[in-house]
């Protein structure tokens, strides 16, 4: 997946599309609150990078769409 090639961004790109698979989430504060909640490590992700992947993965058709409030 073009831009998510080393492993720090197959694990953004595989963790936020588990959590939209997986979680009822309808926002993407959701999708940042799970994404923190799993473990210390994932806090590293900054909102913008998992709003980045939804958006990636929803593109892609792998995922619905979620709804993304303003990402600073």
């Amino acid at each position: 997946m073009e831009g998510f090639e080393s492993p720090y961004g197959l694990e953004l790109l595989s963790t936020v599309y588990w959590i939209i698979k997986n979680e009822s989430v309808n926002s993407m504060d959701e999708i940042v609150e799970h994404t923190y909640a799993w473990n210390e490590h994932k806090q590293q992700f900054t909102r913008r990078q998992i709003a980045i992947a939804a958006n990636v993965a929803a593109e892609k058709g792998w995922v619905k769409q979620v709804v993304s409030e303003t990402i600073q």
